[in-house]
């Protein structure tokens, strides 16, 4: 089956696509969420479907919490903030910065420190041996496939300030993160602690 929406756009030059925009080295790819715990949460999403999580609970969020997260995301956009904007869904952060990168046929680096805190004493060299990776992989996968409410936008360096301010003038003072950049190189980069744990092509 297939759905249609209409809405009434004041300026179509001004949409956002998921198409990453800027020049390798001139912007930063953030993710922007509510700051709400429940984003946490894997029951229902594609990667506890497939064995990779044990959580029962499927994520979700206030109205409070979505009404601040609309608001912010409402004055980045009047303020011509982003480059390019996709929604985390079916696959998470994962599969949404992986199709930012394959719509403008580049590549992506990311940095798992920003965005899945801290493995304690596992680094990106105890990740690369099984013995000791399992820990601070688990963690990794399950900030990358969580399907908690979120966005991805393309945001130029000089103006992530104003997003981390704007979100944090609207009550979500952790709600905004750095996650990487776009490469012109065609490959998917992940790093940890410094070291590289995952290299392949876009292609692949």
């Amino acid at each position: 089956a297939a759905a249609a929406a209409f809405a009434a756009m004041g300026d179509v030059r001004r949409i956002l696509t998921p198409q990453l925009q800027a020049k390798a080295g001139d912007a930063i790819v953030m993710r922007l969420c509510p700051d709400d715990k429940n984003g946490e949460n894997m029951g229902g999403s594609v990667f506890a479907s497939i064995g990779g999580g044990d959580d029962d609970a499927a994520a979700d969020i206030s109205a409070a919490a979505m009404r601040r997260f609309l608001a912010a995301l409402s004055t980045c956009k009047k303020e011509n903030l982003f480059l390019a904007f996709h929604d985390c869904s079916d696959g998470g952060m994962w599969a949404a910065v992986c199709e930012m990168a394959f719509a403008a046929n580049c590549g992506i680096v990311l940095t798992a420190d920003s965005f899945c805190g801290n493995v304690g004493d596992t680094d990106g060299d105890d990740m690369l041996t099984d013995g000791a990776a399992g820990a601070g992989l688990a963690q990794v996968a399950r900030a990358l496939f969580v399907e908690g409410i979120a966005v991805l936008a393309e945001v130029h360096k000089d103006n992530a300030a104003r997003v981390l301010q704007i979100f944090a003038d609207n009550g979500m003072t952790n709600g905004a993160q750095t996650i990487g950049a776009a490469q012109n190189t065609k490959r998917v980069q992940l790093y940890r602690s410094g070291k590289i744990i995952m290299d392949e092509s876009t292609a692949d």
